[in-house]
């Protein structure tokens, strides 16, 4: 058994944070959860996705069939552009059969209140906590809030977001140069987004995701068995910004961008509802997007959205937050298993740095491959615009191909019990169709036909246009 007095604090009632008790209390790991707020931490009543990799850790925990009223599953995913072109991509479905669990979606803040409310120890949680700083020893460390506290224990785990306090907190302890730039350098924002809920009329088409691609700026909407349509527009804005230092939107800059895009008749068809005329909420903030490279120093660790925030375009994002608490809880299980004694600083920095190194390994491609995918969708480029218009529509099954992959490789519990409802091929899943490789074809096809365009056909004479074309289509 881990050592009895082993204990992790953990800040924030995030859904990673709280995903983190409950694997922790599975592994025999005594914890403590701080939240600054009197409440949850989702303030906003958003809509996130559940992917099959999220859903078979919270399998394990016991905790889906807890959530089978909450959860609704994706039955149909559209692509759209424009006022006319559709186009249905089936993704949902051969995830479903590939998995055993649909994609689905959740209000967040129901999904926080059910990690919650079924946690073996709510008397582990503290709420009205908010973290004023952390003291740092050879033994322990130390979390002082802004009531005069002090809490120790042997790891501090920030779940706390992505202006996380913790991550400042080992900025300014570890006065490592590199960790300040870190953030500066890769922590960025590129997009705005304005999301929010549009309701009043019936809905003709429930348990339905439609990608909406325009010039600049794309939305991903989602109605609702409750007559209720979510969506999130997300607009390119005209330079990069660095972290902390992007303008404020107001609300006539949020309407000018949303009008035009939630009013298209694909969206009224499939919600027969003017989306920006008939809103209950919207806001418009900046969106941050980054990779961090380290994650930890000595004994504090971040995960979740205060080290990888990405684009939505995979939506991987929150799936890959489960997989942060439970990969943790796998390298301090096996890590602590039979020991007589704490592990000294420096034993701890080799599992932390460890399980840094592997979670890098995992998320860095999907990472890049959300955010190529996010400059297809805003047509971010003349060539970025060819793919998505052209090329993306008639290859349906690619977002299926592109989705497993990133699913097939997610980290699970390795201590507990496989789960019955997960298809027992899940590890052995192979894309059947390399997503990257085909595009970097494309690309490098589309551009060597441009080229021998641009030559004219004086200087190639006789050379047949067509037959490039076909070549490239079948990219």
């Amino acid at each position: 058994m881990p050592p009895p007095n082993f204990k992790v604090i953990i800040v924030g009632t995030s859904m990673e944070g709280l995903t983190l008790a409950h694997c922790l209390y599975r592994a025999g790991l005594d914890y403590l959860l701080l939240e600054k707020q009197n409440g949850f931490s989702p303030r906003k009543d958003e809509v996130t996705i559940i992917m099959p990799d999220g859903a078979r850790i919270l399998d394990q925990l016991g905790l889906l069939d807890h959530m089978e009223e909450l959860l609704q599953p994706i039955e149909e995913a559209y692509l759209a552009y424009g006022n006319t072109e559709v186009y249905e991509v089936n993704f949902p479905e051969v995830l479903r059969e590939r998995f055993g669990y649909t994609p689905s979606f959740v209000r967040k803040l129901k999904l926080v209140e059910t990690l919650y409310n079924h946690l073996p120890r709510n008397d582990k949680v503290r709420f009205n906590k908010s973290v004023a700083r952390i003291e740092g020893g050879t033994k322990c460390m130390r979390v002082m809030t802004w009531d005069g506290y002090w809490y120790e224990g042997d790891l501090v785990v920030g779940a706390d977001g992505v202006h996380s306090k913790v991550r400042a907190e080992m900025v300014r302890l570890s006065n490592l140069p590199e960790l300040a730039m870190d953030i500066n350098r890769d922590m960025t924002i590129e997009y705005a987004r304005i999301s929010g809920v549009s309701t009043h009329h019936p809905i003709r088409s429930t348990n339905t995701m439609i990608i909406h691609c325009r010039q600049g700026r794309t939305a991903i909407c989602l109605t609702e068995k409750d007559q209720r349509m979510s969506w999130s527009i997300y607009v390119k804005t005209q330079r990069r910004f660095a972290y902390g230092r992007a303008p404020e939107f107001s609300a006539k800059e949020a309407k000018q961008q949303c009008e035009g895009l939630l009013d298209d008749n694909i969206l009224q068809n499939m919600s027969r509802s003017q989306g920006w005329e008939h809103r209950r909420t919207a806001d418009m903030k900046p969106m941050e997007l980054g990779l961090l490279r380290r994650w930890h120093w000595r004994r504090i660790l971040c995960i979740g959205n205060g080290m990888h925030k990405m684009a939505p375009s995979t939506l991987k994002d929150v799936g890959c937050s489960i997989e942060d608490a439970a990969e943790l809880t796998n390298f301090l299980h096996k890590f602590l298993q039979g020991r007589a004694e704490k592990p000294s600083m420096e034993e701890m920095d080799g599992v932390l740095t460890k399980y840094n190194e592997r979670r890098l390994q995992r998320i860095l491609p999907i990472f890049r491959e959300a955010k190529q995918a996010m400059e297809y969708m805003t047509f971010s480029g003349l060539l970025n615009r060819v793919i998505a218009q052209y090329y993306l529509p008639k290859r349906g099954h690619l977002f299926a191909n592109w989705a497993s992959k990133h699913v097939a490789g997610g980290a699970m519990l390795d201590f507990v019990p496989y789960p019955r409802r997960a298809r027992l091929e899940w590890s052995d899943f192979r894309s059947e169709e390399n997503t990257v490789l085909s595009i970097s074809r494309l690309i490098t096809g589309v551009v060597i036909l441009l080229l021998l365009i641009l030559l004219g056909t004086n200087i190639l004479s006789g050379l047949d246009y067509t037959r490039w074309l076909r070549l490239i289509y079948r990219l």
